[in-house]
């Protein structure tokens, strides 16, 4: 009830705002269910739609409504029906510009590429990676998103070995109760710690149950020659990269 509250007070400046004779394109990008009026409404006042999905939301593990009670298939045919709407969908990895297309979603891939400013943090890091000591792996990664949690946990619950292992990003403070001797879960960090995290790690873990969108801080890795172990589920777009080696389970990586 809190969402439908909020829309309807600002509903009027929503009308306000595609009532813009100035404007001939929406540009959308926040689709969870909450926003689906606006497209709607775009076309309503004759505006062309253009959407960058972050993800497919319905498909993501764990995931539910924010005002419907709908079942994943529900949320599924729902989130199709609203892209379907748009003029164009530009998705963020191959594997879902793929399935939108067989919904019959006008969609493309628009897959994600260092901002400049990105790019020569990594260059940075890379330089220095080249005569720092490589002391620990590391997972990195916002806890809050489901499908990250329940990859990390995974990996914590079966680590074993005898070379340390460092955790760190947003809401990772939450799972604490699995640090140990070598395993150190540090939460948020900002850039310049995230800098040194990178400079001394070995290597990049990332493990994912099945989920949508693409894992951009992949990229990121590998441009700064981070080495990358991945599960199959979370290299969406990324195969066949130099760089990244894939496990088909935690016990192959522990």
């Amino acid at each position: 009830m809190r969402h439908v509250k909020n829309i309807s007070l600002i509903y009027n400046q929503l009308i306000s705002f595609f009532q813009d004779k100035d404007m001939d394109v929406f540009y959308w990008e926040s689709t969870r269910d909450v926003w689906y009026i606006l497209p709607y409404l775009a076309k309503k006042y004759n505006k062309q739609v253009v959407a960058f999905p972050h993800n497919l939301e319905a498909l993501v593990g764990g995931q539910t409504s924010t005002i419907f009670s709908w079942n994943a298939e529900q949320r599924f045919a729902r989130e199709m029906a609203v892209l379907r709407e748009c003029e164009k969908v530009y998705a963020i990895s191959n594997e879902e510009t793929w399935l939108l297309q067989l919904m019959g979603v006008n969609a493309s891939a628009l897959l994600y590429e260092l901002p400049a400013v990105v790019k020569e943090q990594c260059d940075k890091v890379a330089e220095l990676r080249k005569q720092s000591s490589k002391d620990y792996y590391l997972m990195l990664g916002s806890a809050i998103n489901p499908p990250t949690r329940i990859g990390m946990e995974e990996v914590l619950k079966a680590w074993d070995h005898s070379v340390p292992l460092v955790v760190a990003g947003f809401g990772t403070e939450q799972l604490k109760q699995y640090e140990s001797g070598e395993v150190r879960i540090i939460g948020r960090v900002q850039d310049e710690q995230l800098l040194d995290l990178q400079v001394h790690c070995k290597a990049l873990i990332v493990n994912q149950p099945a989920t949508t969108g693409a894992l951009t801080r992949i990229e990121e890795f590998l441009a700064a020659d981070i080495p990358i172990y991945a599960n199959e589920n979370s290299v969406r777009s990324y195969r066949n990269r130099n760089g990244i080696k894939i496990f088909n389970s935690v016990s192959e990586i522990i």
